[in-house]
């Protein structure tokens, strides 16, 4: 099931409770705005298993392979876990910033379409992301592809090799390369740890949480 972000699904709790019911596919498509990633946030309490899906790239058959490849996924992978989570910490000013890095960290992406997920010039991201005391958009990507790369390894039994390849690495020493600094770890140690706990803990101490959060 596509839904618009922002088209009010919380208003009708007996939809949301067939969703979760018959473990319906729920795709969060589009933008997010400040307001649309408030409902996301809640959505998230309700649903976990939510996906999102955001727009870039030309043409559009570029957005539509990104859709399908969320589609293809057994669940929602860390996006509704960790919304709900930071959700809870953050600024929706902040959120809908790093939300869109955690959906993008499903394969690497560049910086340039990082922005234009978010609905801004790239010169624009660096500017808001500072404003908002949160770490350059390089680093938010690579905090995304580390989410998912925990994901797959712990939710998913896959092995280094096939996470990198999954996540768009050549290898997995490409992989561990890019994304041990971040973690402290090998892929193959964090493949131990429970992933959602892992996961809140290292988001907290990688997006500065305690100086966005909210009064």
């Amino acid at each position: 099931m596509i839904y618009g972000a922002g088209m009010g699904l919380l208003e009708d709790p007996t939809m949301v409770e067939a969703i979760n019911a018959y473990a319906i596919k729920l795709i969060i498509r589009g933008r997010l705005t400040h307001s649309s990633v408030t409902e996301v946030v809640r959505l998230a309490d309700k649903l976990p298993a939510i996906r999102l899906s955001l727009p870039f790239g030309r043409p559009e058959a570029d957005c539509i392979t990104q859709l399908l490849a969320v589609m293809d996924e057994p669940d929602g992978g860390p996006t509704g876990i960790l919304a709900s989570r930071i959700g809870n910490l953050v600024t929706a000013d902040a959120l809908r910033f790093i939300l869109p890095a955690l959906v993008l960290g499903h394969d690497r992406v560049g910086v340039p379409a990082y922005a234009e997920s978010c609905g801004i010039a790239s010169r624009s991201l660096q500017e808001s992301l500072q404003d908002l005391a949160l770490p350059p958009p390089h680093q938010l990507l690579v905090w995304g592809q580390v989410c998912w790369m925990v994901w797959r390894m712990n939710r998913y039994g896959m092995n280094s090799k096939q996470a990198a390849v999954a996540g768009g690495f050549a290898n997995a020493s490409a992989m561990s390369a890019a994304l041990t600094p971040v973690t402290g770890e090998s892929p193959t140690n964090l493949a131990k740890y429970d992933s959602t706990t892992f996961l809140a803990k290292l988001s907290e101490t990688k997006l500065n949480l305690q100086r966005v959060t909210t009064s």
